[in-house]
């Protein structure tokens, strides 16, 4: 803006001002997907597809929280879960988690019964 002619400044300003409103439009419309849960619910189903492919077959394949085989998840829309499982002494637990806190890691164990389990994702992210 190095320009005396008012009009050429004033131009300038109306075409700044134009491109923070673009700017602040799109922060607005791309915030909710980032203070959403989405991303991790995807990324879980990603990481058991990996996993299933790579783990021997005779391995169940689970969500681990904490000390949880997660059994069931579900993603509550738009940022919590809702982990069903059990717990390092064979206990049912269950716990609701904001996404944020979150620490969790897709593992494959040797199979405790006849049949493969593997954690389930329930909904649709």
């Amino acid at each position: 803006m190095n320009s005396s002619d008012p009009s050429e400044l004033f131009d300038q300003l109306s075409t700044a001002k134009l491109i923070r409103e673009a700017d602040a439009h799109a922060a607005l419309v791309a915030l909710p997907g980032l203070l959403s849960g989405e991303a991790v619910w995807l990324a879980f189903k990603q990481a058991i597809e990996e996993i299933e492919r790579l783990a021997p077959k005779d391995h169940d394949i689970f969500i681990r929280v904490g000390d949880i085989r997660v059994v069931k998840a579900r993603f509550i829309y738009p940022h919590s879960f809702f982990f069903e499982g059990l717990d390092q002494d064979g206990n049912h637990t269950r716990v609701i988690i904001h996404f944020s806190q979150l620490n969790a890691r897709v593992v494959y164990f040797p199979k405790r019964g006849a049949k493969r389990v593997i954690s389930i994702l329930d909904g649709a992210a």
